[in-house]
């Protein structure tokens, strides 16, 4: 009677969804010129463990028209993407030029009439009923969009929004936006997006970079500041937040590939450690960006590159649905996350700094980052590379359960603190009492004067700023009023008339320079100035929340301590 009853639906239904079973955590998004070779590369894909893809014609592929319609390379993805276990997340995507406030432009707004955005998402959303459940609204409007502004994409996703859900009440609607600019969303939300979204994507490239540089800290608290924009705004805890966009690029030489890889595991592994619901790796294969190289984990050759090889290995340990089981303190200087894989616990660690070596119980096995087995004797000195440890002790994954709610190592709470501060100690080396110098393993900017040691800027190399966050536990959304105390002086006498700085920092508008050249006085000793700031709104988009800039300054400076007070 099951199976007749599934026949009858079949038959009267045909957009009924056979294969309803959502997995997968591991994705990857595409770019444009995918459109053209995504037959050859959706098998690489499943070979890599991937259940996702983000690709999509753009409306003008779909419209070209108001007349006329063509979903057949829509409709070829769809059948590659299902004969290879794919699922697609799909995209309304700009604009047609024929609706566009600059045609042949499809990225200028205001749109002509929003009746056509709707007629579009009304017909390409009827005809993928059943076979796409996932829709983000457009992609990086900040940056694909003319003269829009976030009232203008908010009426895209309020108006997508209406139109999907009378088509088909059980597919998701998401909204999307530049890096982790929650400053941005906060306005769209506000503009008329409140109530009409399932589910929020971010491309935190920026943050991914702070890993890089060792600031882990501030892309794990993502999920954290998400989950307080939801509150200020009044929408629902519980909706997901997905990275459907975020990568590395890497050059075709090995270190540079290698690094790539790396940046893939933390990318995953930090989203997953925080319940990041779904991360799109971008991405499958790209085009080379000049001397900054590609994106891709596949060459321009069609060869697997090492992050292939990674996220292989990823997929293949942890399986479709991992399961962050919680944190291990391997070492005091290291990251270390257990898993639920696919057959056993699995932990992804990292050190912070080179040269601890662990001791590690004899059954532990050791994979480096692309899987290859790692000879140990008992003992393992930690590398900064990520590397995977198989066949735990039990006590060890008991312990990462226990640790799940607690607080990472490196977490302190500076919520009752009158300050946080930075400040170089009597060996050159960075003091962080709750606020953090990005670029801290950086030591060529670091020199020794009058007895103190500091970080300089350098105008020659365009070294023009020194980069801070502030711990979220003291300041993050919302928390307007700050003191910026900055400890500096000039590099040396030589420097000329008006050698100063000023501040750049997160505000309710985004980025924005305060109001206030300091001047230093060009007499020796150290100096020191108070910036104060009414509007902040420290959201961690780029990474960091402010930073010391010398950019309008005919001089270098140096900077031995900073001060954050709430006043």
């Amino acid at each position: 009677m099951k199976c007749l009853s599934l026949v009858w639906l079949i038959i009267f239904f045909p957009s009924f969804p056979l294969f309803a079973k959502e997995e997968g955590y591991f994705a990857i998004a595409t770019g444009a010129e995918t459109l053209g070779y995504y037959q050859k590369l959706f098998p690489l894909l499943n070979e890599a463990g991937i259940k996702w893809v983000r690709i999509f014609p753009e409306w003008a592929q779909i419209q070209p028209k108001e007349d006329e319609w063509d979903f057949s390379l829509a409709d070829s993805i769809l059948k590659s993407a299902k004969e290879n276990n794919l699922q697609i997340l799909g995209i309304f995507l700009y604009l047609a030029p024929w609706v566009s406030a600059k045609p042949p432009s499809t990225r200028a707004f205001p749109i002509k009439d929003i009746k056509y955005w709707r007629d579009y998402v009304r017909e390409v959303v009827k005809r993928y009923k059943g076979q796409i459940k996932y829709w983000e609204v457009y992609n990086e409007f900040a940056a694909f969009s003319e003269n829009g502004t976030p009232k203008d994409y908010a009426e895209l996703v309020k108006n997508a929004y209406e139109v999907a859900k009378e088509i088909d009440p059980g597919c998701k609607i998401g909204m999307n936006w530049n890096e982790f600019d929650l400053t941005s969303l906060e306005k769209v939300i506000e503009s008329g997006a409140k109530g009409h979204f399932d589910f929020v994507c971010v491309h935190p490239y920026a943050l991914l970079d702070r890993v890089m540089k060792g600031r882990e800290e501030a892309f794990i608290s993502m999920m954290d500041n998400f989950r307080k924009l939801l509150r200020k705004t009044g929408q629902r805890e519980d909706i997901p937040l997905w990275v459907s966009e975020i990568g590395q690029p890497a050059r075709n030489e090995p270190a540079s590939e290698l690094r790539q890889a790396e940046a893939l595991i933390k990318a995953y592994t930090l989203c997953l450690v925080q319940g990041i619901e779904r991360v799109f790796w971008f991405q499958g294969r790209g085009p080379s960006y000049g001397e900054g190289g590609s994106f891709g984990i596949i060459g321009e050759n069609w060869e697997k590159r090492p992050s292939f090889y990674a996220l292989q290995t990823l997929t293949r340990l942890l399986g479709p649905n991992p399961k962050y089981l919680g944190w291990f303190p391997l070492s005091p200087a290291s990251h270390s996350f257990v898993f639920q894989g696919e057959k056993e616990a699995v932990m992804i660690s990292w050190a912070m700094e080179e040269g601890e070596e662990i001791n590690l119980p004899k059954d532990v096995q050791v994979l480096d980052l692309t899987g290859k087995p790692i000879s140990t004797t008992g003992k393992l000195s930690l590398p900064k590379s990520p590397i995977f440890l198989l066949n735990l002790p039990k006590d060890w994954v008991n312990k990462a359960r226990q640790n799940k709610t607690k607080p990472f190592p490196w977490q302190k709470d500076y919520s009752k603190e009158p300050e946080v501060s930075w400040k170089l100690d009597d060996t050159g080396k960075d003091m962080e009492n709750g606020l953090y110098l990005i670029d801290w393993q950086n030591r060529e900017n670091i020199l020794q004067v009058e007895g103190s040691y500091a970080r300089r800027t350098n105008r020659e190399k365009k070294a023009y700023y020194l980069e801070f966050d502030v711990d979220d536990s003291f300041a993050s959304i919302g928390d307007n009023e700050l003191e910026i105390t900055v400890v500096a002086r000039r590099l040396d006498e030589n420097q000329p008339e008006g050698t100063g700085c000023n501040l750049i920092y997160e505000s309710k508008e985004g980025y924005r320079h305060i109001n206030d050249w300091w001047t230093i006085p060009s007499k020796p000793g150290w100096h020191q100035h108070t910036f104060h700031i009414k509007d902040a709104n420290f959201a961690n988009c780029w990474g960091w929340n402010f930073c010391i800039s010398v950019v309008a300054s005919p001089g270098d400076i140096c900077v031995k301590e900073v001060i954050v007070r709430k006043p």
